[in-house]
């Protein structure tokens, strides 16, 4: 099966992206699919930093040649992990669909969520010494990924401030995009110009973050993903690459809304999905029907506290 290369947390364009009303209502705190902040709250409820690649792209050569990882077999979801019917959020809170206008706030989220995160250290050791740097470059990725087909952006918005408070990226297999998605749409004729664009701004107005600085996770998943991918029915999985909410927030169930949101649509289609999960989340993600098969924390990775990478079968 041919590799693919993973895309990685991304850019922003300039400082007035940034806006100022965000970053107060956003960095206070966020609850995602990493390690939890040092505070006494609830099991975090997410997952990954680096999404497993877009299959539209070859994957970068893999360079582990002593790592071995055990492969542990996967069960199929049973009847009471499945999600069906409507997913009903608490009173003050609406999911929708994410918009381009939205990437700057769940940017914010993103940062303020997996910033302490060890494998963060690894990818981005000077983010804390640019943290504008930091934020532009995870904007344009997040703004390279809203226009990339098979990348679905759902947001968590309170009522009252009319902002997100959370969010998750699922990435589906371009093979099952329908032909007017593909083909007919506007977004599909736009999409290229829009990454186009990014790709400039990068050029133009590079930041401090080395553009490589996921290379490290490419070569470890690169490894991984043959024995990972290994039916037809994990290819056609759906990839949960990251779900987060404001960490005041949580213990609401506002985490488990957002990931029944999504598991609802993969029940729908009868298909599976995985995830790559930071430490300490694997309980959680067994209730919704997650088995733990293999380790993404492995080689290069080594010293990193989390990367148990589950599937829903």
């Amino acid at each position: 099966m041919p590799r693919r290369r993973l895309p990685y947390p991304a850019t922003l364009l300039s400082r007035r992206l940034i806006p100022q009303h965000h970053n107060r209502i956003i960095l206070r705190a966020i609850t995602t699919s990493h390690p939890p902040l040092p505070s006494p709250a609830p099991t975090p409820v997410a997952v990954q930093h680096v999404p497993p690649p877009p299959q539209s792209r070859p994957a970068a050569a893999a360079i582990m040649t002593t790592t071995t990882t055990t492969t542990i077999p996967a069960t199929t979801t049973t009847p009471q992990h499945r999600t069906a019917g409507p997913v009903a959020c608490p009173p003050g809170y609406h999911l929708r669909r994410g918009l381009s206008s939205d990437v700057d706030a769940v940017t914010s989220l993103y940062r303020a969520s997996f910033g302490r995160d060890s494998l963060l250290d690894v990818l981005f050791p000077t983010r804390d010494a640019h943290p504008r740097d930091f934020h532009a470059h995870i904007y344009r990725h997040f703004q390279a990924r809203w226009w990339t087909l098979g990348w679905d952006l759902t947001v968590l918005v309170d009522d009252a401030l009319g902002v997100p408070v959370g969010f998750t990226w699922w990435r589906r297999p371009l093979d099952q995009l329908s032909f007017a998605e593909r083909w007919l749409s506007p977004y599909a004729w736009f999409a290229p110009l829009m990454r186009l664009y990014v790709r400039l701004k990068n050029l133009l107005l590079p930041t401090r973050i080395p553009a490589d600085s996921t290379a490290v996770f490419t070569r470890v998943y690169g490894e991984i993903e043959p024995r990972l991918l290994c039916s037809p029915r994990r290819r056609a999985a759906w990839y949960l690459s990251t779900i987060a909410t404001l960490p005041s927030l949580q213990g609401r169930g506002l985490g488990g809304v957002l990931l029944r949101h999504g598991l609802r649509a993969v029940d729908d289609r009868g298909l599976a999905c995985f995830l790559v999960g930071v430490s300490g989340v694997e309980p959680f993600y067994r209730k919704y029907g997650f088995e733990e098969v293999e380790r993404a924390n492995v080689g290069e990775l080594a010293g990193w506290d989390g990367g148990a990478i589950m599937f829903r079968e």
